[in-house]
């Protein structure tokens, strides 16, 4: 095997390890294996297309720190070198996101189009039809999810599947940093009811979806969203809400939260399935465009938190405001305590 053998004592302070496979050998050799550079750099170039490889920037201090599965490239400045395969990912997720969410409403038209008006010719019942509704919804968003993945733009690591799946009659509550946090959700269940913004009411893509699904408006009168709500969860449905009411702004861990969320838990009473959504990237959020692209691949990680009662959480002999009040003031905290740390 050919390879290039560095012996110097002194410090080697600027390095490029093409061969992200095989690390810097301690007492000062580098070795480089010529003969696997070729597969190596087609490997690169494919995931560097993909999203799940970049150049990533790396200072060796001898003996050599290059990181093994790295690629690591710094300039004389001591600052990241943002060359050509980093410009090139860019370009292409910046591609991949546009036909990601073209993907996303045309499939949403086409589905309000064809098969949700066939529903109504073939499923007479309005419940069944609703639960068949919600179930072709959640396949959709889960082969979304998978679209994201393989074209770079995205990837979910989800924690807690089963207790969403296995829930009933539970209030799911999460916090709401992304435009697609709903998507990453419900793609994780069989069906669940949601509250969701008005707009999309209105919005000529997605008006047919929530429509068939029988999703709750946000802006019905407040009595009539919380017995709406209460309704389908002492009827065994699931009913998701973020807390938060819209999503959070760019810089902020969580907004603050509307009293909505306690008055339906009360009213049902239902117990909460906090889910804690954390992203790696400030992106996507309110007032961010969807074209303003991360320098990296967009990586979500999604906990599902222990049930909270509550029932157990506030104090039957006051007042239902003063209950509001309290057991909001007890999923904020719960919600601030989680993002604090690394684990929910």
């Amino acid at each position: 095997m050919m390879a290039a053998i560095i012996t110097q004592s002194r410090p080697l302070p600027w390095i490029f390890n093409p061969s992200p496979l095989i690390p810097i050998r301690h007492q000062g050799q580098m070795i480089h294996s010529l003969c696997a550079m070729p597969a190596r750099w087609s490997i690169f170039w494919l995931q560097t297309l993909a999203g799940k490889q970049k150049p990533i920037m790396h200072r060796a201090v001898w003996p050599g720190t290059a990181l093994p599965g790295t690629w690591c490239i710094m300039d004389k400045r001591d600052q990241p070198a943002r060359g050509f395969f980093y410009k090139l990912s860019q370009v292409w997720r910046l591609f991949a996101t546009g036909l990601a969410f073209c993907i996303f409403g045309g499939g949403a038209l086409l589905l309000a189009l064809t098969l949700f008006p066939l529903m109504m010719l073939v499923l007479q019942n309005r419940e069944k039809r609703r639960n068949a509704a919600q179930l072709v919804i959640c396949r959709c968003f889960r082969l979304f999810c998978f679209i994201l993945d393989m074209t770079g733009v995205a990837s979910v690591d989800f924690d807690g599947r089963d207790k969403l799946v296995n829930a009933r009659g539970k209030l799911i509550i999460a916090n709401h940093p992304t435009l697609l946090d709903v998507v990453i959700i419900l793609a994780q269940m069989d069906r669940c009811q949601c509250v969701v913004k008005h707009q999309l009411f209105r919005n000529p893509f997605m008006a047919g979806v929530v429509r068939a699904a029988g999703f709750i408006r946000n802006d019905d009168n407040p009595e009539k969203l919380v017995a709406d709500a209460a309704r389908h969860l002492r009827n065994g449905d699931c009913v998701m809400i973020f807390p938060e009411g819209t999503r959070t702004a760019s810089g902020e861990k969580l907004g603050p939260l509307q009293r909505g969320v306690a008055n339906i838990a009360i009213s049902a009473p239902a117990d909460l399935i906090p889910v804690i959504v954390r992203c790696n990237h400030d992106t996507l959020k309110k007032g961010t465009p969807w074209y303003q692209i991360p320098p990296s691949k967009i990586r979500y990680n999604v906990r599902v938190g222990s049930t909270i009662s509550a029932t157990g959480e506030i104090d039957p002999s006051q007042v239902r405001a003063r209950q509001a009040r309290a057991l909001t003031a007890v999923i904020k905290q719960y919600f601030c305590d989680r993002l604090r740390h690394d684990h929910a």
